[in-house]
């Protein structure tokens, strides 16, 4: 019998016969997709439904996510700029010619995002989008990218949002005082990592994973009538651009997705001490910041992101404190 070691191996192994036939045009995209999901692995792109990851479905949004809102006002932009929503996708592109008679694709996905790539490239839309009876986008940028920093900075320092971090010696987040971003810095580290320092020591970082109230945001700057378009009208796709290509994107392989499986074919395990005890550390945590506790959609959400199954999200919520139970925007109830 197998065991589960040789059992991945051999599943790498036929996603990676599957990626070379499509790298050499042997293979066409759409057909690998059909014998990937014929061989129990799901299909080797990957493209999350709007509505299983949608940004009105997360309280806090990253430094890209607020950026792309700021410049773009469209939720479906601002998915587009979400780390944890780009790291779970991969769609098919031409690869270059090799050999020059080659006319096979490959699978990429977007590198992680950080502000310096927004404020390079979020003057492009990146995302699907809804078009008008002219063919043309419904809504435009209301901001230009390279401003858009500026302008969170500012609403920051008045204190007109309020931003949440992880203090450099580790532990539960806490809010930053609006005087400290009048100090405060974002870089890019080696790895192409936000790192939030003060100005007069750029090396040190004083707050890491730095996120934002989504209700603030959207209510610093408003949407426009077009930005609760949920892409499931007459949406059409942004293009892979060849220009920027390798500063945006990279090339997965069969190891790449043996280790991040897609959503299709994700074995969802049982819930377990651990996951309660974090579960109610992170909604005890949202109470001490003066915000409430998950929903269920919110706690099924983490649960996922955790790899535990939904029934496991459920057994998980009953099993909280009351008082850290949420229902419908009612604190409390169950």
């Amino acid at each position: 019998m197998k065991g589960l070691g040789d059992r991945e191996s051999g599943e790498q192994e036929v996603r990676r016969d599957l990626l070379e036939k499509v790298k050499a045009g042997e293979l066409s995209p759409v057909r690998a997709d059909e014998k990937a999901r014929q061989s129990s692995l799901g299909s080797l792109s990957n493209i999350i439904p709007p509505e299983e990851q949608w940004p009105t479905g997360r309280s806090h949004w990253s430094l890209t996510m607020v950026l792309a809102w700021i410049a773009w006002r469209s939720y479906s932009e601002v998915r587009e700029w979400d780390g944890g929503y780009l790291a779970q996708c991969r769609r098919w592109a031409p690869r270059p010619p090799n050999p020059p008679s080659s006319s096979g694709h490959g699978l990429c996905r977007r590198r992680p995002p950080n502000f310096q790539q927004f404020g390079k490239w979020g003057h492009r839309r990146f995302g699907p989008w809804q078009a008008g009876s002219d063919g043309r986008p419904l809504g435009g940028l209301a901001r230009e990218p390279e401003c858009a920093l500026g302008d969170l900075w500012a609403a920051s320092v008045a204190g007109e949002v309020v931003a949440v971090g992880i203090p450099k010696e580790g532990g539960r987040r806490v809010q930053i005082p609006a005087h400290e971003w009048l100090d405060l810095e974002v870089s890019v580290d080696a790895a192409g990592l936000e790192v939030f320092s003060l100005g007069q020591e750029p090396s040190v970082a004083v707050y890491a994973d730095v996120l934002w109230p989504r209700p603030a945001i959207v209510a610093r700057w408003p949407g426009h009538p077009f930005s609760d378009l949920d892409e499931r009208g007459d949406i059409r796709s942004s293009p892979v651009g060849a220009a920027d290509f390798d500063a945006l994107y990279e090339w997965t392989d069969a190891s790449v997705m043996a280790s991040q499986p897609p959503a299709d074919s994700v074995r969802r395990r049982a819930w377990t001490n651990a996951d309660l005890k974090a579960l109610t550390t992170e909604n005890q945590s949202r109470l001490d910041r003066g915000l409430t506790p998950f929903t269920i959609r919110e706690t099924e959400q983490w649960a996922k992101a955790k790899g535990v199954s939904r029934d496991g999200a459920r057994c998980l919520r009953r099993n909280l404190p009351d008082h850290l139970k949420l229902k419908n925007g009612a604190p409390g109830r169950r």
